[in-house]
């Protein structure tokens, strides 16, 4: 008598391929320590409070907070009542308040968190932000560039 083959159990899918967005990954931690940084912080009061809003961008928002958030965007999007609407909004011309076009809420994603995040950093790069956040954010990336080389230069310039 032979013995029974074992039956062969099917393979799991390879993984998902990683974004190519999140491939060029840096730890950047080793920057709360290095005298260097703590330095800038002490130099340029407004760089702690630039980088915390750009990495608050990169963490999903607290559903109740984001819920908050967007009732009070169509609550200000709704103005004031009617006065300087014209008739044809009131009477639903062209398609209602906003000529038809629904604003599609966006919805938090990883890649839309990192996204808005160097859109916050852009800004501050060019001089959008308060006074001094622009230079003490050259010196920023000034300091990452020394520390992590063509690596941390990359990602500082994918902005």
């Amino acid at each position: 008598m032979s013995e029974p083959a074992e039956p062969a159990l099917p393979q799991p899918p390879p993984p998902a391929p990683v974004p190519r967005y999140l491939k060029k990954r840096t730890d950047f931690s080793v920057l709360a320590t290095n005298p260097k940084f703590q330095e800038l912080l002490k130099t340029h009061p407004t760089l702690l409070p630039s980088l915390q809003r750009v990495y608050a961008k990169t963490i999903k928002p607290d559903p109740e907070a984001e819920s908050r958030r967007r009732m009070l965007e169509r609550n200000a999007s709704r103005g004031r009542g009617m006065r300087g609407r014209g008739r044809g909004a009131w009477r639903g011309g062209r398609g209602g308040f906003n000529g038809g076009q629904e604003k599609k809420e966006e919805y938090w994603t990883q890649k839309k968190g990192d996204k808005d995040a160097m859109e916050e950093l852009k800004g501050i790069r060019e001089g959008e932000g308060k006074e001094g956040e622009k230079d003490a954010m050259a010196e920023f990336v000034g300091l990452v560039e020394e520390l992590f080389g063509q690596h941390g230069q990359d990602a500082m310039e994918e902005v």
